[in-house]
């Protein structure tokens, strides 16, 4: 009768560790899945800090396009010189042109 008593306040005790343990479990996952959502709370918020921190950079894609609107500019220039140079060369030849036919004149 002893012993019966002492395995059953031995499985008592047991029984209540055991319950413990699992209390203990549950609440500190709990704890851990409310901590977690909370550091995905602040890794979001960091992700995107960093995207609008990054996003006023200037990139390789911006500097393609500066890089080909720089060149159409120079492009543009060029012709618009090209143009002028032959203008000149056609006036220069046409005041040539009067100033021999006035030389042929006199």
């Amino acid at each position: 009768m002893v012993t019966e008593k002492l395995e059953f306040n031995a499985a008592t005790v047991v029984q209540g560790a055991a319950l413990a343990i699992l209390i203990w479990v549950g609440a500190t996952t709990l704890q851990t899945s409310q901590e977690v959502a909370v550091l995905n709370a602040k890794v979001e918020a960091l992700r995107e800090e960093l995207r609008a921190g990054v996003s006023d950079r200037y990139t390789a894609t911006d500097a393609r396009r500066d890089q080909a609107a720089a060149a159409a500019k120079l492009q543009a220039h060029a012709e618009l010189d090209e143009l002028r140079h032959s203008e000149l060369e056609k006036r220069v030849s046409q005041v040539e042109i009067r100033v021999a036919e006035l030389e042929m004149g006199k």
